[in-house]
């Protein structure tokens, strides 16, 4: 971990979702998109970093959350690029980057109303109904219901 101040690593966050998003609008509008790509996947993986550090900084799982969708992102970018509805998307992108920054801005000042560690919620397990079970060679699988004792 670095031995940034939380005040230095929002600085980081809200700048770089900031110029993420006016990368976004180029991408869209501009004909030529090298080095506004490059740039947004810097500001991307920038903002993935961040919300790391700040995860683990404040202990709060939700800044995990939002590096893991900024990963998404940067994952799905090129896809984009090459695709016809690129200006679509990547206006939609510059959206979506200004929400979090108010999003962001929320964590930041707002009451989480509990202590200790924030932590996502679980999802539910699976059933297992419908699911196939793999059983080892040699394993012996036992009924859920006693079988009737047999005397010989």
């Amino acid at each position: 971990m670095s031995d940034l101040s939380e005040v230095e690593i929002f600085d980081v966050l809200i700048s770089n979702l900031r110029e993420a998003a006016v990368h976004c609008d180029r991408l869209a509008t501009f004909p030529l998109k090298g080095l506004n790509y490059k740039k947004l996947r810097t500001n991307l993986g920038l903002i993935e970093g961040a919300c790391r550090q700040m995860g683990y900084y404040r202990n709060d799982m939700r800044y995990q959350a939002l590096g893991f969708h900024a990963a998404g992102c940067h994952k799905r970018a090129g896809d984009w690029l090459r695709s016809k509805a690129a200006p679509e998307l990547f206006l939609k992108l510059a959206d979506v980057m200004r929400k979090l920054e108010r999003d962001i801005n929320g964590l930041r000042h707002g009451r989480t109303g509990r202590s200790g560690p924030i932590l996502v919620k679980p999802r539910e397990a699976p059933h297992r109904d419908t699911r196939p079970v793999y059983v080892r060679k040699g394993s012996l699988v036992l009924p859920n219901t006693p079988a009737p004792l047999v005397l010989a």
